[in-house]
C-alpha cells in the first residue's frame, strides 16, 4: 500500500511511503505537486502477483534443501524394495528334467566361469553367461553365482529363458525357467 503525507509548514514537499510486507521505503520529492500522487492507493495487481510468487519460489527452494537434509540425515535416499522372486524348495516345473540333464553336463565341464559358447553333445552348443549379479537380491545375499543357459543349440543362435545359477558359495544351482523371476533348488 502506498500512503502520501504532505509535511506540515513546507509546500511541495511530499513524504512518499509504501509499505509492503515487512519493508518501508520512504521517499521525499520536493518540488512535486502533491496532487500528482493519490492520498492513499493499492499496490497495482501486477506488483501484487510478483510478490506472491517470489514468495511461492522461496517456500519451494526452502522445501527442496530441507528435504534433501532431511534425507541425508535419515540415511540417504530411498529407495523401492528389490522384487520378491518365487524360490521353491525343490524342482517341480515342467523344465526341470531338461535342467537336471544340462546341470550334469555344465558340473562335467567344470562350471565355467568364462563368458561364452561352449560344445555340448551331439554338436550342439550351449552358453555359459558368466557372473550373475543377483542385482534384484532375490537369492541370498553376499554370495558369488555364475549363469548357465539350460537349452542347446546351434552356437551363436538366440538364447532362451531357461537358466541355471550356481551358487558358488554354497554349490546350490537354482533352475529359472522364465529369466530369473522364479528359482527352482535342484
Amino acid at each position: 500500500m502506498f500512503t502520501i503525507h504532505q509535511l506540515a509548514g513546507q509546500s511541495g514537499q511530499v513524504k512518499f511511503t509504501r509499505r509492503w510486507g515487512l519493508r518501508r521505503v520512504r521517499v521525499d520529492r520536493a518540488g512535486e505537486d502533491p496532487r500528482v500522487f493519490p492520498t492513499e492507493r493499492e499496490v497495482s495487481v501486477s506488483e501484487k502477483v510478483s510478490e506472491k510468487n517470489s514468495i511461492v519460489s522461496s517456500v519451494v527452494r526452502m522445501l527442496v534443501v530441507l528435504s534433501t537434509m532431511v534425507g541425508f540425515v535419515a540415511g540417504g535416499v530411498s529407495v523401492a524394495p528389490a522384487a520378491e522372486a518365487n524360490v521353491y524348495s525343490s524342482c517341480t516345473h515342467s523344465g526341470c528334467a531338461e535342467a537336471y540333464s544340462s546341470r550334469s553336463i555344465w558340473s562335467s565341464k567344470g562350471y565355467p566361469s568364462t563368458r561364452g559358447w561352449y560344445s555340448w553333445p551331439n554338436g550342439q552348443c550351449n552358453f555359459a553367461g558368466g557372473t550373475h549379479y543377483n542385482n534384484e537380491g532375490q537369492l541370498p545375499a553376499g554370495h558369488s553365482y555364475l549363469e548357465f543357459d539350460v537349452t542347446p543349440r546351434a552356437c551363436g543362435a538366440a538364447r532362451q529363458s531357461y537358466r541355471l545359477v550356481l551358487d558358488r558359495t554354497t554349490g546350490v544351482v537354482y533352475f529359472s525357467p522364465n529369466h530369473y523371476d522364479d528359482f527352482y533348488r535342484m
